[in-house]
């Protein structure tokens, strides 16, 4: 019987001096894993300050995000942020899907590049949309989200036809229930579609309201994101319709901005 006490007591604190370690540890190797993950899965370089990770409470920050532009785009980062916070069911990370209750993003910049082939997040979704129909991808991680919440977010343009301007204040934004009609959870590029869409329809009306563009080069901002709408339509799940109902009401909004009269509800 001591034997067996003193066996068990040896496993305890085995078990106790891993736990230590991983609680030591666990910050940089969720930094790393953003890094490559993000990289990996995004096809763009994805760079992290430092990461926070609350195993009790199931929370995880992450500060200074950036992702770079895909091959071609000159800025050297279309996506930056100080502070993603993030509320995660532990046990789903055992499962084919990952729970997640709540994410609040906190001063976003993000770079919309027009360049001559199209815009960089055009780009973007285009190359997701390939490396999720590739067979590899057929047993990618699902995940839903109950809430997410961009505050203090801002737009900047650059590249043709536009020069480069101000970075422009975006009104906040909160999206819910980001999964499928059948309520399970999303692949990265249906759920980044499903982020990227409320943002993007909300840029022309503030650039309008914000007077940083001609209404020249409003229309061509327009009409990119009229085409970026176009693309996620087909990402989205369950909701290409009202993606497509958006980019007409877009239009229609676009009108009465730059003189060109209302559409026929008076919108």
């Amino acid at each position: 019987m001591g034997k067996f006490l003193k066996l068990v007591l040896a496993v305890v604190v085995l078990l106790a001096i891993a736990i230590t370690i991983l609680a030591i540890n666990i910050d940089r190797i969720v930094k790393i894993g953003v890094q490559k993950g993000g990289s990996l899965a995004l096809g763009v370089p994805t760079g992290l300050d430092n990461a926070s990770v609350s195993l009790l409470g199931g929370s995880i920050d992450l500060k200074g995000l950036t992702l770079g532009s895909p091959s071609g785009f000159q800025a050297p980062k279309m996506f930056k942020l100080d502070l993603l916070r993030a509320s995660i069911d532990l046990r789903s990370l055992q499962s084919d899907e990952i729970v997640v209750r709540e994410i609040i993003i906190d001063g976003p910049e993000l770079v919309f590049e027009i360049g001559l082939v199209g815009t960089n997040w055009g780009t973007l979704m285009k190359s997701l949309e390939s490396k999720e129909s590739s067979p590899s991808e057929t047993s990618e991680k699902k995940i839903r989200v109950d809430s997410i919440v961009l505050t203090n977010a801002k737009v900047r343009l650059i590249g043709v036809p536009v020069a480069k301007s101000a970075p422009v204040t975006l009104p906040d934004i909160k999206i819910t229930d980001l999964r499928t009609a059948e309520g399970t959870g999303l692949t990265v590029t249906k759920l980044l579609s499903q982020v990227i869409d409320p943002i993007y329809r909300s840029l022309p009306k503030a650039l309008a309201d914000a007077g940083v563009l001609p209404a020249d080069e409003l229309r061509k901002v327009s009409q990119e994101v009229n085409s970026l709408l176009s693309t996620l339509s087909d990402h989205s799940v369950g909701t290409g319709k009202a993606v497509k109902d958006a980019s007409e009401k877009l239009n229609n909004t676009l009108k009465g901005l730059l003189g060109g009269g209302k559409d026929q509800d008076g919108e």
